[in-house]
């Protein structure tokens, strides 16, 4: 088990699968990446750069937000319908 006892100063989210942002977030002195799933090399580069990697599932961390962004696109967009797969039906 890797643990990074560094102190969080700077934390970088992205849902979903994160793997090709983890050079950008090393670049910008991140120090906690919370992503949904990254694959075996990532986690040994993360562990090599020091980053510290909260992995919360690929669905885990794109349902959270995908409520509040369907919510911003309609009061922005009257004529748009936006549905959430996995949460809604396709037929309103």
């Amino acid at each position: 088990k890797y643990e990074n006892r560094k102190t969080v100063k700077k934390v970088a989210v992205c849902g979903g699968g994160g793997k090709s942002c983890i050079p950008e977030v090393v670049r910008n002195g991140v120090d906690t990446y919370i992503t949904g799933e990254v694959d075996h090399m990532a986690l040994i580069d993360a562990k090599e750069c020091g980053l510290n990697l909260i992995l919360g599932t690929h669905y885990g961390t794109e349902a959270l937000v995908l409520p509040y962004l369907k919510k911003v696109i309609e009061n922005h967009f009257s004529d748009v319908s936006v549905f959430i797969k996995y949460t809604e039906e396709f037929s309103k």
